[in-house]
């Protein structure tokens, strides 16, 4: 299964598993493009013995695909539940902090200028 996001997620994770006798795994693999790109995390979910389901996840700011890949010689897997969580946008800070400081040295300036008018 791939799944892709229109945002960067930073954290993403599925529910696979089975609970039949046979032994399969699967793979969670996330991706830094929807087509493509770096492989930005992974993560393996051992082998299933009619053991239950498992929980994968992956952390990544810049994960845009991600693909659940089953790797068992009999029958499948079934997935579950796949939770996301978008990354933060940051917006840069604009020059606020310049123009106090600017504003500040302005006030200073024309305060010595002042005194040095009244002596």
């Amino acid at each position: 299964m791939i799944f892709t996001f229109a945002a960067p997620q930073s954290f993403v994770g599925l529910w696979g598993g089975d609970g039949g006798g046979d032994i399969d795994n699967w793979t969670l693999n996330a991706y830094d493009a929807a087509v493509g790109g770096n492989l930005v995390g992974t993560a393996l979910s051992g082998d299933f013995t009619g053991s239950p389901y498992a929980f994968l996840s992956i952390t990544s700011p810049t994960i845009l695909r991600v693909e659940a890949i089953w790797n068992g010689p009999v029958a499948g897997i079934g997935f579950d539940d796949l939770t996301f969580t978008p990354s933060e946008t940051r917006v840069p800070e604009p020059s606020s902090l310049v123009m106090v400081c600017v504003g500040l040295a302005t006030c200073l300036a024309a305060r010595q200028k002042i005194s040095q008018v009244r002596k």
